[in-house]
């Protein structure tokens, strides 16, 4: 019993050396947009001052004079998510492709905290700006839940709703959510996870 004692406290000890090396190594000051807008921005960039103080990064790509298709991407990703399917339906779709607040380009006042009413509230705002009356929107992970909930909340906006793993949906086998949104729900697990 002692020598188990005495691995687990030495598996303990290298659990949290590692993590907490991972913690030191990869953490690093925030890139500046400017850095940013100079590395991923290019011509179809466009940034929309929207209600709350965002300003929104999009792409407006693909055919201009087809459907519109309005992308929203997931928790841990941005408009890039997307450039496979603006490589394969860009000739046959005006494709619109968002960062939402605290991903990619997209800026937010300090303090701003997103959730699916207030990205629902800004695809709305963008989608009134570029004058779309009717597009299809596809979301992918969080992304996909924002789309279902749009969808819901104008349905006579939407022409299709493509799912894409979509978040949201009450699940039959997961008792808890994921550790990093339990972590999310504290401040102190925000700025770990920052």
């Amino acid at each position: 019993m002692r020598a188990l004692r005495i691995i687990g406290g030495i598996v303990l000890a290298l659990v949290v050396a590692l993590v907490g090396y991972w913690w030191f190594a990869l953490r690093g000051p925030d890139i500046p947009y400017d850095v940013l807008d100079a590395r991923y921005a290019n011509a179809q960039s466009h940034f929309a001052d929207l209600p709350g103080g965002v300003q929104l990064h999009y792409r407006d790509e693909g055919n201009a004079r087809e459907p519109a298709l309005l992308l929203v991407h997931g928790f841990g990703d941005s408009f890039t998510t997307w450039e496979g399917w603006v490589a394969a339906l860009g000739s046959r779709y005006r494709i619109i492709r968002i960062d939402l607040p605290g991903h990619g380009l997209t800026r937010a006042p300090a303090g701003y905290t997103l959730s699916d009413d207030k990205s629902v509230a800004l695809i709305h705002a963008l989608s009134l700006k570029l004058g779309l009356a009717k597009f299809a929107i596809a979301g992918n992970s969080m992304g996909g839940g924002v789309a279902w909930q749009y969808a819901l909340a104008y349905p006579t906006q939407i022409s299709a709703l493509i799912l894409a793993d979509a978040a949201g949906w009450p699940s039959t086998t997961l008792k808890s959510p994921p550790l990093a949104f339990r972590l999310l729900q504290y401040s102190w697990g925000r700025a770990f996870l920052a």
